[in-house]
């Protein structure tokens, strides 16, 4: 109603100023009548307001929906206005439709592209890591099983990058035990741990069950490890896992002691691409890992809260539901 008014007010400014206009030149052309001057501002009065009551009768769908553009568009009515208002946003629903289709058709070419080339990949850094597995004595074939993990790490973190546009699409809930996804993902880190000289301390609970997807629980906890071990190395170094229950959910930390993350920057990690100081010494580092985890943890249920003091080490804790729906 609103709406129409402020959509007519010209139009009733002219009335008011027609009247006064008509008025005038009777008053200049000396009729003293005013009975009949009063009688036709009332008949004007009455057409006028007929005239926009039948208006509004007539667009109240469409003034309706102009003012309530996040509800659905319902449009009623036979008016001239309202068919053109329903062709055009006909025309503009087909667009948009035939834009959506054509964008997911270029993104599963990009995405069957990533998953080819990855896998592809694979053959090759295979091949690389069986050629050296003996002969780890050597410096040179150490450097280059060292660089081969890496290579393998980027893979995984751009085929897991992928796979997250799909998410609902690959997420397959089961009970899994968050203690053998831990000690899975510090198994598969086993050579990471060694060559940084890091020792893992951890603090097994039992029954740890949770109701979960265990591959996109294990990027995240291999994520947050491999971040632990990466900013830790050196001699004596530990990184500590707790594990704890708390009424319906499980409690999970991550202590390192590593070089911490600046004050500034902890409120930034899990943007997408930020490195912050700590990404500028580790020239490696894609500012995607934190990213990830977060989006991953908020698919899943899980709350992450980081605690960080620069130069004595790092705190991630994760909060996982038993059931997370």
């Amino acid at each position: 109603m609103r709406l129409f008014f402020r959509d007519h007010l010209a139009f009733i400014l002219f009335f008011i100023f027609q009247t006064f206009a008509m008025w005038g030149i009777f008053y200049l052309d000396g009729y003293e009548n005013s009975k009949v001057a009063w009688y036709v501002l009332l008949l004007q009065t009455v057409f006028i307001i007929g005239f926009l009551s039948i208006r509004y009768y007539l667009t109240s769908s469409l003034y309706q929906q102009l003012e309530n553009p996040d509800e659905d568009i319902v449009l009623e009515g036979n008016h001239p206005l309202i068919k053109q208002a329903e062709k055009w946003i006909s025309s503009i629903q087909d667009k948009h439709q035939f834009e959506k289709m054509e964008a997911e058709t270029k993104r599963n070419r990009h995405l069957q592209f990533i998953h080819q080339w990855v896998h592809q990949m694979k053959t090759p850094l295979s091949v690389i890591q069986l050629l050296t597995e003996d002969k780890m004595e050597d410096e040179d074939w150490r450097n280059v099983r060292e660089e081969a993990e890496r290579l393998e790490k980027g893979l995984k973190m751009a085929l897991y990058t992928a796979r997250f546009e799909q998410f609902e699409e690959d997420f397959r809930i089961k009970q899994v035990s968050i203690s053998e996804l831990v000690q899975q993902s510090i198994r598969e880190n086993k050579r990471l741990f060694i060559m940084n000289q890091v020792f893992p301390e951890v603090s097994l609970a039992k029954k740890d069950f949770v109701f979960t997807d265990s591959k996109w629980l294990s990027f995240i906890f291999e994520q947050l490890i491999h971040n632990a071990v990466k900013y830790s190395a050196g001699i004596g170094k530990r990184i500590k896992i707790d594990i704890s229950q708390e009424k319906n959910t499980w409690k999970l930390a991550i202590h390192d002691e590593g070089i911490g993350i600046p004050a500034q920057d902890l409120k930034q990690i899990f943007r997408p691409f930020y490195t912050g100081e700590n990404g500028r010494i580790s020239r490696e580092s894609t500012g995607m890992g934190l990213y990830l985890v977060s989006e991953i943890a908020k698919h899943l249920g899980i709350q992450v809260h980081i605690d960080s003091v620069q130069g004595k080490g790092t705190t991630v804790y994760l909060t996982i539901p038993v059931r997370p729906f």
